[in-house]
């Protein structure tokens, strides 16, 4: 059978890198969170916390694989850097 299902447009590389800041700036703040509720709450709600934190880590993983199928054939050199950032998201002013 045929497939019949319009293409869906994909992202952009900006909004890529857009979503790569937003979930790595989220994924640290649930971390933090779970801190937090662990220390207060050390039975589930830290732990459910953290768990939040490993599915955005998992959706980080989809999205690169994803970005990388989509720019196959053009320079991927810097890829790995738009849902792995390696410096750190949000700099202050000195």
């Amino acid at each position: 059978m045929a497939n019949t299902k319009k293409s869906q447009p994909v992202l952009t590389l900006d909004e890529h890198t857009k979503l790569g800041v937003e979930l790595l700036q989220t994924r640290r703040r649930f971390e933090d969170l779970s801190v937090i509720l662990a220390e207060r709450y050390p039975e589930r709600v830290g732990e459910a916390a953290h768990r939040v934190a490993q599915v955005i880590d998992n959706l980080r993983g989809v999205l690169d694989g994803i970005l990388y199928r989509e720019k196959r054939g053009e320079d991927r050199s810097n890829l790995h850097a738009v849902y792995y950032p390696a410096v750190p998201v949000a700099q202050k002013e000195p």
